[in-house]
């Protein structure tokens, strides 16, 4: 008899555990990088990209020289460490 309550305990777990309802979403971010529903991270890219690149348009606006080192110094101080 104990047998049969405990399977049919665990029969309510189980129908309990698969009554969980879940979402089907397109990406997932997991520590910090972000996944596809395919497991792939080329959205992480893309995001990393774009922001370097908003970065680098923002720097060229704001500074009037054109000096490829200060640029670069810029650059690594203002867009590298929010990425």
């Amino acid at each position: 008899m104990s047998i049969h309550l405990g399977l049919v305990i665990t029969m309510a777990i189980i129908r309990i555990i698969l009554a969980v309802s879940t979402y089907l979403v397109d990406s997932v971010i997991d520590l910090g990088v972000m996944y596809c529903n395919k497991l792939k991270r080329s959205m992480h890219v893309d995001n990393i990209v774009s922001k370097a690149s908003l970065g680098a348009k923002l720097i060229l606006h704001c500074f009037e020289t054109r000096d490829p080192v200060l640029l670069s110094k810029a650059f690594c101080t203002f867009c590298q460490t929010h990425s």
